[in-house]
């Protein structure tokens, strides 16, 4: 069975590199949209400033030479709805197809950042300008960051979906400190302004798939939820279903590339885990992340939950961790703020969220970062330690007093 990815970003690309190293005799078709290929969506924003020498981060010989992957135009595919494929005259029957999609608005005087040709616009639209305003809310902070750093006046359409409201009521306030002015909506396009979308709005048109809507849900797999045909997607412009039955957006071009991975493994018969949110941004020499669960949504889906919240200290005064856990003791959320030197930290805390991790054996796996530092000296293992005793040490002491005065 063929794989046609439709896609030339870093996580179409991903995709078919992974499949052709699972996969070797089938064939893989790469259709895509742009000349540049393999190219990180996350580094356009700085490229378009000149502060990254080139937005591709798989090459185009990997693809095309290595992985002897079949690299067309995307306008010489046609999709039908009853699973056919035509490539360039040719017609494939029922083929694996990959999206990838990325979300735009396709409004008059707004740049969706979506290709490199779209950052060439931008940079040109920035040699009159000294104003961006920047559409997407916290999933848009490449785009603020680069803008910042190329000393733009940045506005920020505030959107803080993934991160709970004290979270981002903290990434409000440092935007703040560093003049950024927020406001709640899309203002009209001015001549000494420039208005950029990144990863908000509805997934490119593909109504001869039946794929529409705001969002296009895919389980863990990556499959279209409700299709009838091999059809998979990746990008910001899909949400994901859980194994339990939650759902949420994804949020980063990390997920993206996580989606790329479960996608190829699935395909090829392995193995793949859940996803589970992995939005992480950077502001200045801060990252944010927010990992699985939030505490709002463990209270929309009336889960028994318990958090805390440590600031860290020392080596670490610069990281603030909210842990949440369930009853049972297992990790479901992570949010964290901390220096960009220390965010090694947060794909292990990934991989705790999504493992579903025992607090204590998340303790004990993650601390210490440094072998030369005391186990409790870092604020991960101090939340997930409190998060222990809030929920085992603590019930069990009071039933213990219970029967002591009965």
């Amino acid at each position: 069975m063929a794989l046609i990815v439709i896609g030339s970003d870093v996580g179409a690309c991903l995709a078919a590199h992974e499949f052709r190293k699972l996969v070797r005799r089938e064939e893989v078709v790469l259709a895509a949209e742009s000349s540049k290929l393999g190219f990180s969506r996350t580094l356009l924003p700085y490229w378009a400033v000149g502060l990254v020498k080139s937005p591709v981060a798989v090459s185009k010989n990997i693809i095309s030479i290595v992985d002897l992957v079949k690299v067309v135009p995307a306008r010489l595919v046609q999709l039908a709805k009853n699973g056919k494929v035509e490539v360039d005259g040719n017609i494939y029957d029922n083929p694996r197809v990959l999206l990838s999609l990325w979300p735009e608005l396709r409004r008059n005087g707004v740049i969706d950042l979506i290709t490199p040709k779209d950052a060439e616009l931008l940079r040109e639209s920035l040699e009159r300008v000294r104003k961006v305003v920047v559409v997407g809310g916290l999933t848009a902070l490449p785009v603020v960051d680069a803008m910042l750093r190329a000393g733009m006046e940045v506005q920020l359409v505030w959107n803080a979906e993934g991160f709970d409201d004290d979270f981002a009521s903290m990434i409000a306030s440092d935007l703040r400190k560093r003049d950024v002015k927020i406001v709640a909506e899309i203002p009209r396009p001015e001549r000494d302004s420039v208005v950029v979308n990144y990863g908000f709005g509805n997934p490119p048109h593909m109504s001869s798939l039946g794929l529409g809507g705001t969002k296009v849900r895919v389980n863990w797999t990556c499959r279209v939820v409700g299709c009838s045909h091999d059809i998979y997607a990746i990008g910001l412009a899909t949400e994901v279903a859980e194994p339990e039955g939650l759902v949420h957006a994804v949020g980063s071009e990390e997920e993206v590339l996580l989606q790329a991975l479960n996608f190829a493994s699935s395909v090829a018969d392995a193995r793949a885990p859940a996803l589970r949110r992995y939005l992480a941004v950077r502001l200045g020499n801060t990252v944010y992340a927010s990992l699985g669960l939030t505490q709002r949504e463990a209270e929309e889906h009336q889960l028994e939950w318990a958090v805390t919240r440590i600031r860290g200290w020392g080596a670490h005064k610069g990281t603030l961790v909210k842990a949440i856990a369930s009853r049972n003791g297992e990790l479901i959320g992570v949010q964290v703020a901390t220096d960009s030197e220390n965010s090694a930290i947060i794909g292990l805390l990934y991989f705790a969220v999504l493992t579903r991790a025992k607090l204590l054996e998340a303790s004990r796996a993650l601390s210490p970062i440094d072998p030369l530092t005391p186990s409790l000296s870092d604020p991960f293992s101090k939340a997930f330690r409190a998060l222990h005793r809030k929920i085992e040490l603590r019930p069990e002491a009071k039933r213990a007093q219970r029967v002591e005065w009965s």
